[in-house]
């Protein structure tokens, strides 16, 4: 999230206001008064909480940005969320006090942000796995209170408490720590207990090591994943993006395009290109398939190329030649399915898919799919890849465990142009 600065309007009209300075002065000389106190946010005294009646935070105020803290705002009301270091704000009407030796307001009073730093979070990529300390410390670190992350995490520990919520549905709110028997927590907040292969729930018992899948968010003082999985077993997180070149069409996507391992079974998602007039549409690619360094694999339409020449060399081939070759039929089989898929301008694909792409590239870990809508002018071919020189013969293609190579003057290249071991 970048770091923003928003203007915003003061809504109280103060007839007499006064610096955070100037107000440490009159509580310390015991000077209550009716202020109205205008200073910058400099350091957090609690971050967020809430009473059954408002919602309140305290921080530290200076007279200038990054100064030495002088009054604190004691559970000052106003906003729905936390403000960032560096807001300039707006106390109103406030009564002041010391309590021991810090000047501060009373309880109640209200906060009007005039000009708000929103924090710069440096969030982990998606999918990252957090022990439940280190999400604890992102979730305090949001500034907006109830608004989940868009990324999507799993966060590991161990149950310290459970609390089942529907049994036949197979929610529980989750208490878990980093280790067994402690007392801190991270919440999973209604989540989803995953199926066996039964088709029956497992629910989280008290001590069970955990992995909670799903947005962070804060919610008052806690740190929690709402309305996510919460199971025994890491439920791998999941997101399917698309692009297109904008001069030449669009793509879009729809149905279940984040997911977990956990609804594998319900989910499947359509992408759709669309090519602007004068283009059609030719395939859907990885664009971390093009290697600009490489000038055999340095175009969209070439790495098409290479993907249309690997389908049209295996789609036809029979079971007894696939044996021939020492080729898994079953693999084949699922490898052209996806191609083809790929080559469809709307093209519906499955967690299978998925992990058929994922193998045919050699990834070994990956949480975010990219897919690329590639165009092509109406009346113009796609010319092949000048390594294949044109050849379609089958030895210049392999096919070893489940991935893809190019052999070219007796080296072997994987599906983004570099050499292979």
């Amino acid at each position: 999230m970048a770091c923003m600065f928003i203007a915003m309007q003061a809504y109280a009209s103060c007839e007499s206001v006064i610096t955070p300075s100037q107000a440490a002065a009159k509580a310390a000389a015991s000077d209550p008064g009716s202020y109205c106190i205008e200073g910058y946010v400099v350091s957090t005294v609690d971050i967020y909480c809430k009473t059954s009646s408002y919602e309140n935070q305290s921080f530290m105020m200076s007279d200038q940005p990054g100064g030495a803290p002088v009054f604190e705002a004691w559970r000052v009301v106003g906003v729905d969320h936390t403000l960032g270091i560096g807001s300039f704000v707006r106390i109103v009407d406030a009564t002041l006090q010391m309590f021991g030796d810090v000047a501060e307001t009373k309880a109640g009073f209200t906060v009007q942000p005039i000009s708000e730093v929103v924090p710069d979070l440096n969030l982990p990529e998606y999918g990252a796995l957090l022990t439940a300390a280190q999400a604890e410390a992102i979730c305090l670190s949001l500034p907006y209170h109830d608004t989940p992350t868009e990324e999507v995490y799993v966060v590991h520990g161990f149950a310290n408490d459970v609390i089942t919520i529907d049994a036949a549905n197979g929610i529980q709110s989750v208490y878990i720590a980093d280790e067994k028997g402690t007392g801190y927590y991270f919440q999973a907040w209604e989540c989803q207990n995953i199926k066996n292969i039964n088709g029956d729930y497992m629910p989280i018992e008290v001590g069970d090591e955990v992995y909670i899948t799903g947005h962070l968010s804060r919610y008052n003082k806690n740190a929690q994943i709402k309305g996510g999985y919460v199971s025994r077993y890491a439920a791998e997180p999941y997101l399917v993006r698309v692009s297109a070149d904008p001069d030449k069409g669009y793509a879009s996507i729809s149905g279940k395009y984040e997911f977990t391992l956990a609804e594998i079974q319900d989910v499947q998602f359509t992408m759709t290109a669309v090519a602007d007039p004068g283009y059609k549409f030719v395939m859907w690619i990885d664009p971390a398939d093009i290697d600009p360094e490489n000038p055999e694999f340095a175009t969209d339409l070439l790495v098409t190329k290479w993907w249309l020449d690997i389908y049209n060399e295996y789609k036809d081939l029979t079971d007894d030649e696939m044996v021939a070759q020492g080729l898994d039929i079953e693999g084949v089989h699922a490898i052209t399915r996806t191609i083809e898929k790929l080559t469809q301008p709307t093209a519906t694909l499955t967690p299978e898919d998925l992990e058929i792409w994922r193998r045919m590239h050699g990834y070994e870990e990956i949480h975010v799919f990219h897919f690329k809508a590639v165009f092509r002018p109406v009346n113009e071919g796609i010319e092949s890849p000048s390594s294949l020189k044109g050849e379609t013969e089958r030895g210049y293609k392999l096919l070893r465990n489940g991935q893809l190579y190019l052999m070219y003057e007796g080296q072997m290249y994987d599906v983004r142009g570099a050499k292979a071991e």
